[in-house]
């Protein structure tokens, strides 16, 4: 099963799919919120959709979305690193580089570089 942020079920009796959202500090669901879809492939887009723009009330919107939940979060390295492998795998980053990892080298600082040339052609480059 895939781990998802939320959990979609059907209550006896009940003709709409609910979802539950996990909180991710303590591991516990929150409250069940109608998505007021029957089948699970759209009410799981829905699901989707509330997380990244809010939960709609009404005529509002409840401010409980990715972006506000990033901004008031204390991220980590390893948060930090979570959230690129998820939009990694949902196509939206090719790739990414960590802050201090090796791969964090600014290649346009050339004071910084050693480059071994052989008839013009780049052979290698290392840092200094």
């Amino acid at each position: 099963m895939k781990d998802l942020p939320f959990s979609i079920f059907r209550r006896s009796g009940r003709e709409y799919l609910y979802v539950a959202y996990k909180n991710e500090q303590t591991g516990e669901y929150l409250p069940t919120i109608s998505t007021k879809q029957e089948t699970e492939a759209v009410a799981t887009k829905t699901a989707y959709d509330w997380l990244l723009n809010g939960i709609p009330k009404g005529d509002e919107t409840t401010k409980v979305s990715i972006r506000s939940s990033i901004k008031s979060a204390d991220i980590n390295k390893a948060g930090a690193e979570f959230i690129c492998k998820e939009l990694q795998r949902h196509g939206l980053l090719k790739s990414f580089v960590m802050a201090e990892s090796r791969q964090d080298v600014d290649f346009w600082e050339w004071e910084k570089f050693i480059a071994v040339f052989e008839t013009g052609f780049l052979l290698s480059v290392r840092r200094q």
